[in-house]
């Protein structure tokens, strides 16, 4: 029988952390003074150096290498006294990183020391880029409680971050877009599947809005739409939002990027639920070559898709034709 898994692991991973625009508030009250400029050193520009490549390694699903160059750049920046608004933003993609690859443990110390040295910042109340980040930080907490099955505490930590995200920003931005992505997949979790597809269908219509209908946050909302119509099990309505997921992604990243492998992977799934299984498998196929060429033959995602692969091919009636005459052969 096909299941309706949704194997789309790494949405959580990738909605919330390296959000790089700089917002201003459209409310005159609460537009803070600029961000200082950084200070200068071979030193700092190094580590800034080392944090851009590990933001390109883990957006490229590349977890080991990201966490060893947000390292490297935590290292020097703290070597170099930086300031503790620079430390926190590493420290984010640091955790990041090691939620991806599943170490939740450093994941949330990372998140809570960068939360810590943000509520110490002395701007924490009106700087535009340490609310930012305060968001971030408080997203990844609930990511890590939301991994571990501690609903209550990444309820309330997502329902403060709305708070600040609305009051910084105002209610129509991306930023409060991304954490009402989240909350809708809370509420998923928690099947009160009503207001999480509220919740997403508001992130999406602020995220279109705002950003665009063909943005790659708008593709993180759609899949959880989809992942929400699954679970709901209602995968006729989900296939239309996985499509367009895909599509966006195809995009803004290039037909080879394992993100892309990931959203095949995610319509396969829907596809392989509603008995399209000609489809299904092409889809695998496809995912299944993509993760290959970037993670290798032995990586856990590559074995993940060849199971899903072969349990699509024995499920085609042509194949349980010839399972059954080679049985009686």
């Amino acid at each position: 029988m096909p299941t309706q898994t949704h194997p789309d692991l790494a949405v959580r991973k990738e909605q919330f952390i390296g959000m790089r625009t700089h917002p201003v508030s459209k409310d005159p009250k609460k537009v803070a003074r600029p961000r200082p400029r950084p200070r200068w050193s071979p030193g700092l520009e190094e580590a800034r150096v080392l944090h851009e490549i590990s933001i390109k390694a883990r957006e490229d699903r590349q977890e080991t290498k990201a966490t060893r160059f947000a390292r490297r750049a935590l290292a020097i920046l703290e070597r170099e006294n930086a300031d503790g608004r620079e430390i926190a933003e590493v420290l984010i993609s640091l955790a990041a990183a090691y939620l991806d690859s599943g170490d939740h443990s450093r994941a949330e110390a990372s998140y809570r020391r960068a939360d810590g040295l943000l509520q110490a910042t002395s701007e924490a109340g009106g700087c535009l880029e340490t609310q930012r980040l305060r968001i971030d930080a408080a997203l990844g907490i609930a990511g890590v409680a939301h991994a571990l099955g501690r609903y209550g505490e990444a309820e309330a930590k997502l329902t403060d971050a709305l708070r600040t995200a609305e009051w910084t920003f105002g209610h129509q931005h991306a930023a409060v877009a991304l954490v009402l992505n989240e909350l809708g997949a809370l509420h998923r979790e928690t099947r009160r599947f009503d207001s999480a597809y509220r919740l997403h269908r508001n992130a999406l219509a602020i995220t279109s809005r705002v950003l665009g209908a063909a943005h790659p946050q708008t593709a993180d909302i759609l899949n959880n739409l989809s992942a929400l119509e699954v679970a709901a099990s209602q995968g006729r309505r989900a296939e239309p939002l996985a499509r367009r997921a895909l599509a966006i992604r195809e995009r803004t990243l290039g037909p080879d990027h394992p993100r892309v492998g990931t959203a095949a992977a995610s319509l396969a799934s829907i596809l392989d639920g509603l008995g399209d299984h000609d489809q299904a498998e092409a889809l695998y196929r496809r995912a299944l070559t993509i993760f290959e060429r970037w993670f290798g033959p032995d990586h856990p995602e590559v074995a993940l898709i060849a199971n899903s692969l072969a349990s699509v091919v024995r499920a085609k009636p042509s194949t349980a034709a010839l399972l059954t005459v080679s049985a009686t052969g």
